[in-house]
């Protein structure tokens, strides 16, 4: 899968194999940015997912974008948790760094 792909695509989230096709990076490194809150995940029992469109915000890509490319940097992500104890990741202002 590509960006343009995912951009087309109308999947709720993605899976780490997916998403290391897209960053061109191993599937360790897509699950070591995830565990480190630098790319939106869930967890659905031992399944990693990745919400396509908070991805697709974090590349700067919108859902219909062309074969131009992404708009604008990407953004990492932070670990937060609500009140009943669920680990959720927000948006923050900070460059992520994917080393594979």
């Amino acid at each position: 899968m590509n960006l343009t792909a995912a951009c087309r695509s109308e999947a709720a989230a993605l899976t780490v194999a997916q998403v290391a096709q897209i960053l061109e990076v191993d599937v360790r490194t897509v699950s070591r940015a995830c565990d480190e809150g630098q790319i939106p995940s869930l967890r659905v029992g031992r399944r990693l997912l990745i919400p396509r469109l908070p991805l697709l915000a974090l590349l700067g890509a919108a859902p219909d974008m062309d074969e131009a490319g992404p708009a604008s940097p990407a953004f990492a992500t932070t670990n937060t948790h609500n009140s009943t104890g669920v680990t959720t990741n927000a948006t923050a202002a900070r460059p992520i760094h994917l080393a594979s």
